[in-house]
């Protein structure tokens, strides 16, 4: 088995105990070189899972957007990685390093989402 997927299988097993992905497990494998591709691919994933439900909530009238990325805007894998790095540092500040590295990854990103792409309230009574 080649050390790459040796890599993916600890990862994706440590993950599985967990209903989400930790801040610390995605340190980890971020800092791993073997890993580091896996975990960006898992961000990627998450990052394209959470704009497809917020396009298909939209579409369907169903709920109102939780964020508005300019639709010239094509998110990236590492337009995902860098906003959730950058939600992490901003969580750190807030709240401290240590209980920081238990929140799951996918509510950061979805967090960093939310606050880089706010979407305009709408006027009360305006359509």
């Amino acid at each position: 088995m080649s050390k790459c997927a040796t890599v993916g299988i600890l990862f994706f097993g440590i993950s599985h105990l967990y209903a989400e992905v930790p801040v610390k497990d995605y340190r980890t494998a971020l800092s791993n070189p073997d890993s580091a591709a896996i975990v960006k691919s898992y961000v990627s994933g998450l990052g394209n899972g959470m704009v497809y439900a917020n396009e298909f909530s939209q579409r369907n009238k169903q709920a109102q957007p939780l964020f508005c990325a300019p639709s010239k805007l094509t998110l990236t894998g590492d337009n995902f990685v860098n906003l959730l790095d950058a939600q992490i540092k901003l969580s750190e500040e807030r709240n401290g390093k240590e209980p920081t590295m238990n929140v799951p990854i996918g509510l950061l990103l979805l967090e960093g989402l939310v606050d880089t792409f706010p979407c305009e309230k709408k006027r009360s009574g305006a359509q």
